[in-house]
C-alpha cells in the first residue's frame, strides 16, 4: 500500500518501529505480570480474594506508572491499561493476549496522537529531555 501511495519509505520506517517496539512491550509485560503482580499478590495474601485482586491490580498498576515517569501521556495511559492488563492476566494467565493488546494500544496511540504528545514513547531522562524543550 505504501509503495502504491508513494510513501514506501515511511511504511518501512513504521514497520521498523513496530519491530523495535515488540521486544520492549514483551519486557514490560514480563516485568508487570511476572515480577510486580506476583510479588504484590503474595504481600496481599492475607486479604480476602476480591480485595487481594484489587490490591494487586492497584499496586502493580502504580508500579507500572512509576516506570513510565516522567512522560505524562504514558503515565495516564498505563494507569488504566496496566490495571486492565493485570486484571486480565490474574483471571486468565494469558500473556499472549496481554502482549497483543499492548502492541495494538501502543501502535494506535502513536498513530492517533503522533510522537509529539507521546514524547516518542520515551521515559526517564529521554522523556525529561523532551519535556524541557
Amino acid at each position: 500500500i505504501g509503495a502504491m501511495l508513494g510513501s514506501a519509505a515511511r511504511t518501512v520506517a513504521h514497520i521498523a518501529w513496530i519491530l523495535d517496539y515488540v521486544p520492549g512491550i514483551a519486557a514490560q509485560q514480563l516485568l508487570l505480570q511476572g515480577f510486580f503482580a506476583p510479588r504484590i499478590e503474595m504481600l496481599a495474601a492475607g486479604l480476602p480474594a476480591g480485595r487481594r485482586r484489587v490490591a494487586t491490580v492497584g499496586f502493580a498498576s502504580a508500579a507500572f506508572v512509576a516506570l513510565h515517569t516522567p512522560n505524562p501521556a504514558l503515565m495516564g495511559g498505563v494507569a488504566i491499561a496496566g490495571a486492565c492488563w493485570t486484571w486480565h492476566f490474574l483471571l486468565h494467565r494469558n500473556l499472549l493476549a496481554v502482549l497483543a493488546s499492548h502492541l495494538l494500544l501502543g501502535v494506535t496511540a502513536m498513530a492517533a496522537l503522533g510522537p509529539g504528545p507521546m514524547l516518542h514513547l520515551r521515559v526517564g531522562p529521554g522523556a525529561l529531555e523532551l519535556l524541557l524543550r
